[in-house]
């Protein structure tokens, strides 16, 4: 049997393509928020022989317990591969829950389930960046269940025009079809030697991080507008969250940031991560606006009826300790940026209905 030739991937411990041998792949039909029954399927589909298991990752919940379940599979030795399968939130989830995009071996996008024609290019972009981020390796296919019905209305359209008419069936398939090509048709695999030579290696994602960040990237003066007020959003939520004023010890209000951002005429840099532009953006308001970004270590308990629930939200805020109790109850130490304080205890209180129990760890 003869095979397409294709590019390598790295899934995890596992080999995709390049000549390698089939790999088999299933995927759970629990909810993935209920960690017990999602960790107990991936280990049967595993000890069934399935290389890879695919999970659904489409709300808060799911996103907060990925986490958890590779915690608990690989105690119990079981490395299998995960993969998240995404629908219309994923540019949300991956970047709001950096702890499930770490631990995820891969994320699968369909075009039409990534959302409207105007907003699908910003939320594809966003997802292709934090896999650049994290280096995972992304999946982009269609299926019925996930068509795009711009494309399908756009094809329909075309097809009732022309005198040889495609069936339903045959329409549904070219949607698929012309959905994904036109997802990758700049894709198309050039010869080692050259993309060598131009780039310097031929990696694919240190190529991407390349053009990413190098390449030249031409916008109207209104999609550049968009942008910056988008990164300005991104850095004044940044502040919000992690910076405290030294004088109160509270997070200042975002109308004194955006005012302090404007007065001190702060540079910000569309295409560059918010992250990376920070420490000059805090010399520049620092004349303005006093700021700090001390941490602060919070001990939790979490009593056992909501510790499942809440391990991957404590987990994406940073675990500094963990302990299961005899009880079933889950005891661990946080370490947060001081500003988030207001937002750590209003979710944790929400998840346990007022029932969890906190306290600051005092510095030595």
């Amino acid at each position: 049997m003869s095979y397409h030739k294709t590019v390598s991937v790295k899934v995890g411990n596992i080999i995709i393509g390049g000549g390698t041998p089939i790999v088999v792949q299933s995927m759970t039909d629990t909810l993935t928020a209920d960690v017990a029954q999602t960790v107990e399927q991936i280990k049967l589909l595993h000890e069934a022989g399935s290389e890879l298991v695919r999970m659904t990752v489409n709300t808060e919940e799911a996103a907060q317990a990925v986490p958890e379940i590779r915690h608990h599979l690989n105690q119990q030795n079981c490395f299998v591969p995960l993969i998240g399968d995404f629908h219309y939130n994923g540019h949300l989830l991956l970047n709001q829950y950096p702890e499930c995009a770490k631990i995820l071996d891969k994320y699968r996008i369909n075009p039409g389930n990534v959302g409207s024609s105007q907003t699908s290019c910003d939320h594809f972009e966003s997802i292709i960046r934090v896999a650049i981020k994290y280096n995972k390796p992304v999946r982009i296919g269609a299926n019925g269940g996930s068509i795009d019905t711009v494309l399908l209305e756009k094809l329909a359209f075309q097809n009732a025009k022309q005198k040889l008419k495609l069936s339903h069936e045959e329409l549904v398939e070219e949607t698929l079809i012309t959905s994904v090509i036109e997802n990758a048709k700049k894709a198309e695999r050039a010869k080692s030697s050259d993309v060598e030579k131009i780039f310097g290696t031929s990696d694919p994602m240190d190529i991407l991080k390349f053009i990413l960040e190098n390449g030249e990237v031409q916008l109207t003066t209104e999609q550049r507008r968009k942008k910056l007020e988008e990164k300005r959003k991104q850095i004044v939520a940044i502040l919000l969250r992690e910076a405290i004023d030294p004088r109160t010890s509270a997070p200042h209000t975002q109308a004194r940031l955006e005012d302090a951002m404007t007065k001190a005429r702060v540079s910000i840099d569309p295409f560059k991560d918010p992250r990376e532009q920070m420490t000059d953006i805090v010399k520049e308001l620092r004349p303005l606006l006093p700021m700090k970004f001390d941490k602060v270590k919070i001990a939790v308990k979490v009593p056992a009826a909501f510790a499942h629930r809440c391990y991957g939200t404590l987990k994406s805020y940073g675990i500094q300790q963990e302990q299961w109790a005899s009880d079933g109850s889950l005891l661990a130490v946080v370490e947060i940026f001081g500003g988030l304080q207001g937002e750590f205890y209003d979710k944790l209180n929400k998840m346990t209905t007022g029932q969890v129990e906190t306290r600051l760890v005092p510095n030595k």
